[in-house]
Formats: structure tokens, C-alpha cells, sequence
């Protein structure tokens, strides 16, 4: 089985092939990298990049820089990459944006379609952040007062350094250093506050209880809070 949202895109994929003769999806990331705004993270192989128009606030997703259409032509290599952008990124969310529950998704077209030019997988992020009430379940439409760019200059001024344990293991040290923001809460206020502000916090187990599940087209896993 396909998700019905892995079909729309792949649907959406095959439409701007015919009309432009190139990957929609590998287009949006060039332009993305080029302008840079929108980048939360880039790594040798792979970028984390906020959703232009997305329902939540910081949805991010992860690209391949090399286009593949399926999940299952990923190299050992780019394997690895993938793994220490993806940490990277859960920790920055994380101390970042006060340990949220989030949904991290692997959106990937079937092994069938290994070599297809039109799609192309991606790690879709999301922190829930936000609720889904009244004007939502009505309209069908979601309010998100986070702009993307803002989403990803916020996500790039969360540094992080590794340093050994005392316990033979390694403590993450997660320094945020974020000018003329409060936190992630001044995005959703009218009156952000605005002050310098340095926070270290030393974690052990960063991401507390994972849970997971896969398909043969979408893998899917969610924090669960302490």
C-alpha cells in the first residue's frame, strides 16, 4: 500500500516532469540552497530546509542532495550522512524549542520505482508545537505564525558541542546562543521578547522513548515525553 500522501506528491512529481522536464523536488532544493534562508542545516550530502508553506510551525524536511526516487538506493555513505544530520537536528529541536513531542517520516516512492526522474525521497520532521482546533477542523485550513526563514535562522544559531562522559558514554553540551529572541515561544506572540540570552544544558539521553513503526513505502517514529 501507498500512502495517499506519498501518491499526491509522486503525482505532483510526474505533472512538473512533463511540463519542465526536471525533478520538482531537486529544483526546490538547488533554489533553497542557492538563497540559503530557508537552510536550517547542510551537510557534504544531505540539507534540512524548512517547508515553505507548511501547516506547523518548523517543519522541516531532509533531502538528498543526490536524487533518488526510493529510500532503498541510499548508499552506506549517505547513510551515515543522514544519521548525523538527523541527530543533529532532533538536538537542535530539542533544547531549542524545549523538548517538544515530535513525528520524524520517511516519504519514499516504492523500490519499483528505483531510477524514477520525477520524485524524490525526503525525512519529513515535524515538532508539535501547535493544535489542531475549532478553525482547522472547520475550514480545513491551519494558522501557522512562524515564517520559514525565521524557522531557520532560529534552528542555525542552536550550537552544539560533544564532549566526553563521565560515564564512559557522551554528554551532549547544547549551547543556544540566539540574538533579540526569547525562545520559540516570541514566534507565536505578538510581543516576542527581546533579549540576549545564553542557555548550556548537558544531556545524557537527549531524546527520551522512541517508538516506531514501517511500511514498505514510509517508515514513521515519535518522541514520547519523559
Amino acid at each position: 500500500m501507498i500512502p495517499s500522501q506519498v501518491r499526491h506528491r509522486r503525482f505532483e512529481g510526474l505533472r512538473h516532469y512533463d511540463d519542465a522536464g526536471e525533478c520538482m523536488f531537486c529544483y526546490m532544493v538547488e533554489r533553497a540552497v542557492e538563497d540559503q534562508t530557508r537552510v536550517a542545516l547542510k551537510s557534504e550530502r544531505c540539507v534540512a530546509m524548512e517547508v515553505f508553506a507548511s501547516a506547523t510551525p518548523f517543519a522541516t524536511h531532509i533531502f538528498p542532495l543526490r536524487h533518488m526516487a526510493s529510500f532503498g538506493d541510499i548508499s552506506e555513505t549517505e547513510v551515515v550522512d543522514l544519521a548525523r544530520v538527523l541527530r543533529t537536528l532532533l538536538a537542535k529541536i530539542y533544547v531549542g524549542l524545549e523538548n517538544p513531542d515530535l513525528n520524524f517520516t520517511v516519504r519514499s516512492g516504492p523500490a519499483e520505482y528505483a531510477g524514477a526522474r520525477y520524485f524524490h525521497w525526503y525525512v519529513s520532521v515535524i515538532p508539535r508545537l501547535t493544535r489542531v482546533a475549532g478553525f482547522e477542523l472547520g475550514s480545513g485550513m491551519f494558522i501557522n505564525t512562524v515564517l520559514p526563514e525565521a524557522a531557520a535562522e532560529f534552528l542555525r544559531k542552536v550550537a552544539l558541542e560533544k564532549v566526553a562522559g563521565s560515564r564512559g558514554g557522551t554528554v551532549v553540551l547544547l549551547e543556544i546562543r540566539c540574538q533579540a529572541i526569547r525562545g520559540w515561544q516570541g514566534f507565536l506572540s505578538p510581543l516576542p521578547g527581546l533579549a540576549d540570552f545564553l542557555v548550556t544544558t548537558r544531556v545524557l539521553r537527549p531524546f527520551g522513548k522512541l517508538t516506531a513503526s514501517c511500511g514498505p513505502h514510509s517508515c514513521a517514529a515519535s518522541r514520547l515525553s519523559h
